[in-house]
C-alpha cells in the first residue's frame, strides 16, 4: 500500500480508482453506489478495492484518508 499511495495515481501508475472496504460482505458496487459512483462502467476503470479488515488497526485510517475521491 505503501508503494502504491507513494506514486501520484494517473501520473507515475495508470488511473486507478481506490475502494476502501470496510467488511468481508461489502462489494465494490455497494462502496461506488455510496460514493455516487453507482453508475461507473467497471470495464473502463481500473479499480483497487483495499479490505481494512485485512491492514493494520493503527493504519486503516490512513488508507482510508488515502482512498477519499474528491
Amino acid at each position: 500500500m505503501r508503494h502504491l499511495f507513494g506514486h501520484r495515481l494517473g501520473v507515475d501508475l495508470p488511473a486507478v480508482l481506490t475502494l476502501a472496504l470496510s467488511s468481508p460482505s461489502q462489494s465494490v458496487r455497494e462502496v461506488l453506489t455510496g460514493e455516487g459512483l453507482g453508475d461507473l462502467d467497471l470495464a473502463a476503470v481500473a479499480v483497487l478495492a483495499v479490505p481494512l479488515w485485512a491492514l493494520p488497526v493503527a493504519d486503516r485510517p490512513t488508507v482510508v484518508a488515502l482512498c477519499e475521491h474528491p
